[in-house]
Formats: C-alpha cells, structure tokens, sequence
C-alpha cells in the first residue's frame, strides 16, 4: 500500500513536469512479477488530482479501493469486508520529487524516492508507463490508457464509503 501512495506522488510530480496538469482519469494495468517469474495482473481506473487526492479503483481479478487524501489512506477490500485505515508519516515532498525528476531521454524520466527508482515513459504529456521493483524485489509495471487530463474531478469522488457490516481496522 505504502507503493501505492509513493507511485500517486511520483505521478503528480511528473505530470506537473510534463505540463501543468489539474487532474487525471486513466485506465491502468498493473502487473507484478515475483523472482520466480510468475506474474499478477491488477486492471482498474485511476483518478488523480494535483492536490494530493488519489483514487485507485482496482476491478479484475479482484475488487479494491483505495483513497489517498494527503497522509491518509483508506483501503476497501469487499472480498474480506473490511476497511483498512493507515497514516503514511513519511510523506515525500512533491515540489522536492518534481525538481529530482530527472528526463533521461526524449519521453523517459526517471524519480527517485527512498531506496525506489521509478522509469516513467511519457509521450504527448500523457503517462504511458511507469516501471520499478519493490522492497520485496517484484518487477512492477504499470501501464496507463484512455487518458483524460485536466478533466474536472468533484470531491465526492475521493470520498470512500465505509459499507455497514464491515471491519474497520487502523493502523
């Protein structure tokens, strides 16, 4: 989950790098791949906002959700009923990520948070590709379409529902 919310940075740092982006729609894929080669692949949707908001809806194989409001983070998992409630205190500084950025070629970039170096492959201000490994080593891959930027994204949208019935732990 900490991934997660240091890759949500590290987009909102590149888009503002790319052009002066307000929001982000996109369709994404994510697949994981462990040392042994056998792969995972999440698909969903993700919304993003340059005001540290961030939806990841995750559909196949299974359904999540995750918020991300600044430092908080709530995660739905439906297939358990529960609510995970966390607080990431160590939040990089975006205006830090956005001047580390660094272009390596046309349309690829590279950022660098802790001991993780994201690739980022770019084209016509548009993310196509973010690429890194993990703490446990597991290629990561997440590829992005039918994007839609600076598109008007209401607040409700990054407002989780907790459903009645289910567990809510904090961590």
């Amino acid at each position: 989950m900490k991934y997660i919310f240091l890759l949500t940075l590290t987009l909102t740092s590149i888009f503002a790098k790319l052009e002066d982006f307000k929001s982000i729609e996109s369709d994404f894929v994510q697949k994981i791949t462990n040392d042994e080669k056998k792969t995972i692949v999440y698909e969903g949707k993700l919304y993003l906002r340059d005001d540290n908001k961030a939806f990841w809806q995750y559909n196949k194989p299974v359904q999540k959700q995750i918020f991300f409001n600044g430092n908080n983070v709530l995660m739905v998992e439906p297939e358990l009923e529960q609510v995970v409630i966390t607080k990431l205190d160590s939040t990089p500084d975006i205006g830090r990520m956005l001047k580390e950025a660094k272009e390596i070629g046309v349309g690829k970039y590279i950022a660098k948070y802790k001991d993780t170096t994201y690739t980022i492959e770019a084209s016509s201000s548009k993310i196509n590709k973010i690429t890194y490994n993990d703490r446990l080593d597991n290629g990561v891959e997440i590829i992005f379409s039918n994007q839609n930027v600076n598109i008007i994204l209401e607040d409700e949208l990054f407002k989780a529902v907790i459903p009645k019935g289910y567990d809510i732990i904090s961590q």
